[in-house]
């Protein structure tokens, strides 16, 4: 490309740079050109991983129906077992939740309290933008959605300021490949 640029009317070299004798419409008409060819290819071809679908998320005995979204850039994992984290929009699920688990998780996220031995929480370190943070975690009996499912998962809690605008699960690519969702 760049030695077919030399050839070019109106092209110059000047320290291994070529210089190009572009007007500014021209030069918006080109980036408006390549922005319209992406979203085109992105439209044929669709956008992997980047939908919202329904799935039901088992805890302690109770179904949750969740709205999961896979993200690319999430990679929470346990440190000890290894297991992979679904990490759940607390306020959203709260009330399906199990009365032991949404009174351990209330004063969790109010003051920090330790969990009771029975509930079989774990600690999850997790790292955002905002800095380290542990999230409470319990072993989730499995995940399902029309094209698959995973088990062995622990369910993470988290109580952002901001909530989320379409999920309530928020899970890697990884798994989301385990439920068939590409």
């Amino acid at each position: 490309l760049l030695a077919g640029a030399l050839l070019l009317p109106g092209a110059q070299t000047n320290n291994g740079c070529i210089y190009l004798p572009l007007s500014p419409g021209a030069l918006l008409a080109g980036a408006g050109g390549v922005v319209l060819a992406v979203q085109g290819v992105l439209r044929f071809l669709g956008r992997g991983g980047g939908q919202v679908f329904p799935a039901r998320l088992t805890v302690a005995d109770t179904a949750l129906d969740v709205r999961a979204f896979c993200d690319t850039g999430f990679s929470v994992q346990d440190p000890l077992s290894g297991r992979a984290v679904v990490l759940l929009h607390y306020p959203s699920v709260r009330d399906g939740l199990p009365q032991a688990l949404r009174a351990f998780l209330d004063s969790y996220f109010a003051c920090g309290t330790a969990p009771p031995p029975e509930l079989r929480v774990r600690l999850v370190p997790c790292t955002t933008i905002a800095g380290h943070c542990v999230l409470p975690a319990v072993p989730a009996k499995a995940l399902r959605t029309s094209k698959g499912s995973a088990a062995g998962i622990l369910a993470a809690f988290c109580r952002p300021e901001t909530p989320p605008e379409h999920w309530t699960a928020l899970l890697d690519s990884e798994l989301a490949g385990q439920l068939g969702i590409r």
